[in-house]
């Protein structure tokens, strides 16, 4: 049994950074009657860009674990997943009362290795800051799969869709304000 991976950070002209990493393992198996000892191999990879400037950020992402890919050499929650995700941030700091705006959308699609929509999310962040008072909203749409367990009777794997909305005001107090 053998794990080997390889991994790279680029930094190119204009404030991007593209990463890569790779990864794979090697089982040696008993083989079939009258057949050699063989070898059960798989992998599991992640390549991201991103560009990063004084007020905005964008990236995009791919990564992807085999079927057959083991984990005991490291921490992977869930294998057999693969797909893309992305985001985009803005972010303005201000003299004056209004002093900060900030806003962020991402979302990611992940299937299985047969292709099966197993986690799907959707999410904007927006915060103001005014003053001495922060408001942060941020709604949010995720659905996951959630696969039968083996005592399961019904032996169905579930599908569910969580939609939430983060709404934080908040206050903070000026700096000639001591709270001894």
């Amino acid at each position: 049994h053998g794990a080997g991976g390889a991994d790279f950070t680029l930094r190119l002209p204009h404030d991007v950074n593209m990463v890569g990493q790779a990864v794979g393992n090697w089982t040696r198996e008993p083989g079939q009657e009258g057949s050699d000892i063989g070898w059960e191999t798989d992998r599991a990879f992640l390549i991201q860009g991103e560009r990063r400037a004084n007020t905005l950020r964008a990236g995009a992402r791919y990564f992807d674990t085999g079927r057959n890919f083991d984990s005991e050499t490291g921490f992977i929650p869930r294998l057999t997943r693969r797909g893309p995700g992305a985001s985009v941030e803005y972010r303005r700091q201000f003299e004056g009362p209004l002093n900060r705006v900030s806003a962020e959308v991402s979302g990611q699609r992940l299937t299985d290795g047969d292709g099966v929509l197993t986690e799907e999310s959707a999410e904007l962040d927006f915060s103001l800051g005014v003053s001495n008072f922060f408001l942060f909203f941020g709604p949010e749409r995720r659905l996951h799969l959630v696969e039968a367990e083996e005592d399961d009777e019904n032996g169905v794997d579930r599908i569910y869709t969580d939609e939430t909305v983060d709404l934080f005001l908040g206050w903070f107090p000026p700096k000639h304000i001591n709270g001894r």
